[in-house]
């Protein structure tokens, strides 16, 4: 396992055991990072290659934690089973997220965690078929207590992995934050907005047990060339201004344009999202719409 603190100038991070770490550590951000540290990475004091030799070894780290508010689990692995399962104590977080952990986020590992704010990821293609369940029991386990919810998920390949998730438990869910909800497409002579196939059936399936007050969307911008159809963005609008939707008091669109960030001028896809996009959907004395540029590589 490596780690380095974000404030060391090295970019080749140094070894460490795993006694080194400091049971008050709050923040870790715990994945297979590439050799060099990013230079987009989140404001978190150690970054953590997430390849332990043994489960053991994994559970004696995650044991050591006992400060621990904010936690990323993200492509960790081991070189052995996990049989016969080992507890890990429970941890009280601030924020949480989840990614691949060994082909599988086992029950054994997350149950243990309890967050008020989840991310999870569901984009990779070596996760398990049963990710939708255990990720189901996960919520139930949650319930009540969850109330900001992230789904980083890639719609065009693997949009059931979000879909087959039961929600029914997140009856207390505020805050939902879909990352490639929405496409800007740019072209020379005019622009278009759409959605991703299943945010409809997504926004359908999570206000059927929760009351929603944010809605948050991630925008990708460019030229988009897709097998699968997207929906046009009159026909999201629409359903926005059902009653499902009635207790939405905001609804932002993080635009991400990395293009335009290498030139210097993040803002230009932002404003012009936003000026087309208030055609489709205007402010309303109960609900705001905010536009807001994003950091690519967040």
């Amino acid at each position: 396992m490596m780690a380095s603190s974000r404030s060391a100038k090295a970019t080749q991070p140094s070894s460490l055991s795993l006694g080194q770490f400091p049971d008050s550590l709050r923040w870790c951000d715990l994945r297979q990072l590439p050799y060099f540290l990013p230079i987009y990475t989140p404001p978190l004091p150690y970054y953590l290659l997430g390849s332990f030799g043994t489960y053991a070894s994994f559970v004696a780290f995650m044991s050591n934690l006992h400060a621990l508010r904010r936690l990323t689990l993200h492509l960790i692995d081991w070189n052995d089973s996990v049989e016969p399962p080992l507890i890990i104590p429970s941890l009280e977080l601030e924020a949480l997220s989840l990614g691949w952990v060994n082909g599988l986020p086992t029950e054994d590992i997350i149950l243990p965690l309890r967050t008020s704010s989840l991310t999870l990821t569901s984009y990779w293609p070596q996760l398990s078929p049963d990710w939708p369940r255990c990720i189901s029991r996960y919520l139930h386990h949650l319930g009540d207590h969850l109330q900001y919810l992230r789904l980083k998920w890639v719609p065009e390949e693997h949009p059931n992995r979000v879909l087959r998730l039961d929600f029914s438990h997140s009856t207390a869910l505020k805050h939902l934050h879909v990352n490639r909800a929405v496409r800007f497409d740019i072209l020379a002579t005019s622009s278009n907005i759409d959605v991703a196939p299943g945010l409809e059936r997504l926004l359908a399936i999570v206000t059927a047990h929760c009351r929603l007050e944010t809605i948050i969307l991630g925008v990708t911008t460019g030229i988009h060339v897709h097998p699968i159809p997207w929906t046009p963005f009159a026909q999201f609008a629409a359903l926005i201004d059902t009653w499902q939707f009635a207790t939405v008091r905001e609804i932002q669109f993080v635009v991400y344009d990395s293009a335009s960030r290498s030139q210097g001028s993040a803002p230009c896809a932002r404003e012009h999202f936003e000026s087309l996009l208030s055609t489709f959907l205007p402010t309303r004395p109960t609900r705001r719409i905010v536009c807001i540029d994003g950091d690519p590589y967040e």
